[in-house]
Parts: C-alpha cells; sequence; structure tokens
C-alpha cells in the first residue's frame, strides 16, 4: 500500500517532520527505532503497523527509517527519490 503522507516544516520552510500512514488504525504502541527517537513506527492491536515517523533529515535518520520501513514489508514509493534509497550493506 502507498503510503498517505504528512510533512511538517519549521518556519524556514524546511522538513521537520514526515509521517507515512499506513493504515487509519488506532495506535497501540511505538516503537522506537533509534536513540533519540527521530524514527519511530506505530503499531496497532494486531501488531500491524499503522505508520512511520521520521523527525529530522540527516543521512543516518533516513537510513534508519528506510530500514524500518524495509523490515516491516511497508511501501516508501513517492517518498524518497530512487538515488536516496539504496541498500544497506
Amino acid at each position: 500500500m502507498k503510503p498517505i503522507i504528512e510533512i511538517e516544516r519549521d518556519e524556514e520552510g524546511g522538513m521537520h517532520s514526515l509521517y507515512l500512514h499506513y493504515s487509519r488504525e488506532p495506535i497501540v504502541r511505538t516503537i522506537s527505532r533509534d536513540a533519540d527517537g527521530s524514527v519511530n513506527v506505530d503499531i496497532d492491536a494486531n501488531g500491524d503497523p499503522v505508520g512511520l515517523e521520521l523527525v529530522g533529515t540527516s543521512d543516518d535518520e533516513v537510513t534508519v527509517a528506510i530500514d524500518a520501513a524495509r523490515e516491516y514489508g511497508l511501501s516508501l514509493a513517492g517518498v524518497f527519490s530512487s538515488s536516496e534509497v539504496q541498500p544497506t550493506p
């Protein structure tokens, strides 16, 4: 399923956060994928992903988000250009 994309911008117009909705089910827990909480996966009562949140735009944060999407089988269609989505070693 192609995600529904929400983008929050900061005062200068840069991207502050990106949220990819994969369902509208209620969120029952959030799994943080990195130490500072910049990449999170929201999970529903069945253990299925509801959304993927990315706060910030560093290469490390984007890589963690891509890895999380792959782990959960989530599409990133229309989110990143093909040059940004590279296989991780």
